[in-house]
């Protein structure tokens, strides 16, 4: 569950995702709080004379209080209320669905990684019998108790159990980037190669 944890933390698209279910709520907040009666103090404070260019001025100010109800808009804002909740709860579906794939790409990455590296580990093993298949063809042939034919198929057999190696390496360095892209680190397998 750790390794899920981390992937959760360091993965784009769910941190995204989750960035985007956040933006969601509050503008679910910012549609519920449209609906709320608007209290709004007023002042000002200034010089004041009869006439326009008169010298004599007098400091005048003023104040006021206004409540504005949103009685004509009540359906609107109902209805945006109800498409924030929609889109918050499709946003929270997209992070859950987010959730179970990255859960089900770590678990399929890890199964694939140990089987790679299983093969990986008879693969080598099948090397080292070509080898001790191929050192005993050339013994036999050194000692005169079978042909060349034996040891070419000796030598053939150690081929292709090193491309098979080979192969098994390739892939299983494949499985661990592939888990490494599931837990959403990438970059710490690649800096193995250049450290």
């Amino acid at each position: 569950f750790s390794d899920q944890k981390t992937a959760f933390e360091q993965r784009a698209d769910f941190l995204s995702a989750q960035t985007a279910l956040e933006q969601v709520k509050e503008d679910v907040r910012t549609a519920t709080v449209a609906g709320y009666p608007a209290l709004n103090l007023t002042g000002q404070f200034g010089s004041a004379s009869k006439q326009f260019d008169d010298i004599d001025k007098a400091a005048t100010w003023s104040t006021g209080i206004a409540i504005s109800l949103p009685v004509f808009d009540a359906f609107r804002i109902g209805a945006e209320k109800r498409t924030q909740h929609s889109r918050m709860r499709a946003q929270e579906a997209r992070v859950h669905s987010l959730e179970l794939q990255i859960s089900s790409e770590i678990r399929l990455a890890l199964q694939d990684a140990g089987s790679r590296n299983a093969q990986t580990t008879v693969a080598e093993k099948s090397v080292l019998l070509a080898q001790e298949e191929l050192r005993l063809a050339q013994q036999r042939y050194r000692q005169g108790v079978a042909d060349n034919r034996e040891v070419v198929e000796a030598q053939n057999r150690l081929a292709i159990a090193d491309d098979n190696l080979v192969e098994a390496v390739y892939q299983y360095n494949l499985s661990r980037l592939e888990l490494a892209r599931a837990k959403g680190e990438v970059r710490n397998v690649l800096r193995e190669k250049v450290e």
